[in-house]
């Protein structure tokens, strides 16, 4: 409720005060009995009187794959944490290891609400999905002065080879070039080849990690403008 609350105080800048009273909580759920709304024109339409950047609802797009299927991408909510859990449900064993470098049996709540809440100023994770289930998810997690982000990319093991992680990782550059990050870079496993073949056609350069040979190193310049510091 209180995330709901914060997500209206974020759409409506207008709204200046908010009493529910009284307000129920119980095991059944929440309940308000009564609530009273103060409106007023806002000082400004930027969400700059935000300690922490709202969740960016103009970035939700309708996608469709190469084979003709239409699905939905949008950023990550917190309560997106059980679509989370479920997505990794349904990868295999083997997938699970080649996302996370190490043998997982699938997400934790530690793990999963990490990759769920996010600072959206610099982070973002982006959920496909489709009548409500998550097919895919891509991440990117760039350094205070956005010169680098590191990116991650998962799919349902069932979607594989239908060009969703493509997808994925094309609306993940276009928008991290949109906040002006200059370098998205990540690390593959060298025997991950189907991930490695998508880097290069998204025109990633690839080498190998010099303290760890099992490792690839790979990276695509995006802000033009940052390109000689990113290479620092």
């Amino acid at each position: 409720m209180l995330i709901h609350l914060g997500q209206l105080a974020s759409d409506h800048p207008e709204i200046r005060e908010l009493d529910i009273n009284p307000f129920l909580v119980d095991s059944a759920g929440v309940i308000a009995l009564d609530a009273r709304l103060r409106v007023a024109l806002p000082d400004s339409p930027s969400p700059s009187r935000l300690a922490i950047a709202p969740y960016p609802r103009e970035l939700e797009s309708v996608e469709r794959l190469r084979d003709g299927t239409v699905l939905r991408m949008r950023p990550l909510r917190p309560e997106d944490e059980p679509m989370l859990v479920d997505l990794a449900a349904h990868m295999s064993r083997e997938d699970l290891r080649l996302r996370f470098f190490t043998t997982v049996a699938g997400l934790t709540h530690t793990v999963a609400a990490r990759l769920s809440q996010l600072d959206y100023d610099r982070e973002l994770g982006l959920l496909a999905e489709r009548d409500g289930v998550a097919l895919g998810v891509a991440h990117f997690f760039a350094d205070p002065d956005k010169l680098r982000a590191e990116y991650a990319v998962a799919v349902r093991s069932d979607w594989k080879g239908r060009g969703l992680g493509f997808a994925l990782m094309t609306r993940l550059i276009e928008i991290a070039r949109q906040r002006g990050i200059g370098k998205l870079t990540g690390e593959v496993l060298l025997e991950n080849e189907p991930m490695l073949q998508m880097c290069r056609e998204l025109g990633f350069g690839i080498t190998r990690k010099p303290t760890d040979p099992s490792i690839v190193l790979v990276g695509k310049r995006l802000a033009m403008q940052q390109t000689a510091m990113s290479d620092r």
